[in-house]
């Protein structure tokens, strides 16, 4: 189904961008419980033969890049061992922007680029019948519109997504790379970020009036196979499948071929610039464990790639 393609990369969004602290509307959602979320794994049964990491090794130096969903829940837990061996050995943790820094300060800049601070509000800057689609969305999950009609649309395509996984008993607190920071802030490792807030917000609020309908657009159409998607999301990230998920996020753009853009600037090209601050420490002899949202690791524009290309052998642990 078509909508249901584009809903996987509006998720893919939605679990590799906001790794800011969680807004208060999706973290006070009430769970439901009638929702099951994927089946928890024993740590020794069917392990999978690769994982959703990648060694890389050069000038004494060694790059741990591990795949992060943003939003998980307990049943991912324990790790693999070889996940959190290869956090041990490095000195460093190295993720896309460490959400424990900055607190209220953070929260305002993302706000003061979400918000519209002209008057306007969500219904002036979207078409009547994409308004009216979006309302009847939002009842069908207990949503209330009052609650999103300040944002702008690219803003409001994260906060719903995220707010229907939570009402599936996920919740950002469990992504990977939270364990791996909390861990860090615990045993006093070093963390590098590898973007700002500025950033990542940048990424979605760059993009036009045009553009930012057709993400929210879309974002509403089939919020009912969130669950199925989400749960393939991580069987292919529990099993290493670089491939399956790389086709899962990237459906969208070749069925519209205006979602190239928006891929480009979401997806694309912080690709290039964090390849090349990963690079950077490589080259310096750095050992670094580095997390990232999964979706910028696969494809011939994905970091493994990427590094790859720079002429560094990627293995597969």
């Amino acid at each position: 189904m078509a909508f249901g393609r584009v809903r996987r990369f509006t998720l893919s969004l939605a679990v590799g961008l906001l790794t800011v602290q969680p807004h208060p509307l999706w973290a006070s959602q009430p769970v439901d419980t009638a929702v099951a979320a994927p089946a928890a794994v024993a740590p020794d049964a069917q392990a999978p033969k690769k994982h959703f990491l990648w060694k890389f090794e050069a000038n004494g130096g060694r790059i741990y890049l591990l795949g992060s969903i943003h939003v998980l829940n307990e049943s991912v837990y324990p790790l693999p061992e070889v996940m959190e061996k290869a956090f041990r050995e490095s000195d460093a943790l190295v993720v896309e922007l460490d959400p424990m820094e900055g607190g209220a300060e953070v929260q305002q800049a993302l706000l003061a680029e979400a918000l519209y601070m002209d008057g306007t509000t969500l219904a002036d800057h979207i078409k009547p019948a994409d308004l009216t689609a979006f309302k009847q969305g939002l009842k069908e999950f207990a949503l209330d519109f009052s609650e999103f009609q300040s944002f702008k649309p690219w803003f409001v395509s994260l906060l719903v997504t995220l707010a229907v996984v939570q009402q599936m008993g996920f919740d950002p607190a469990y992504g990977i790379d939270m364990h791996f920071l909390e861990q860090a802030k615990q045993n006093g490792k070093p963390i590098i970020a590898l973007e700002t807030i500025e950033t990542q917000v940048k990424a979605l609020s760059s993009l036009s009036d045009v553009d930012q309908g057709l993400l929210l657009r879309y974002t509403v159409k089939d919020l009912g196979l969130l669950k199925e998607t989400f749960s393939q999301m991580i069987q292919l990230w529990r099993s290493g499948d670089a491939e399956g998920l790389h086709a899962l996020f990237s459906e969208p753009s070749k069925e519209w071929p205006e979602f190239k853009k928006i891929e480009k600037v979401v997806i694309d090209d912080r690709n290039t610039d964090m390849a090349a601050k990963i690079e950077g420490l490589l080259r310096g002899g750095k050992r670094c464990f580095v997390v990232i949202g999964s979706a910028h690791l696969t494809g011939e524009k994905g970091i493994v790639a990427l590094l790859r290309k720079r002429g560094y052998a990627p293995q597969q642990l």
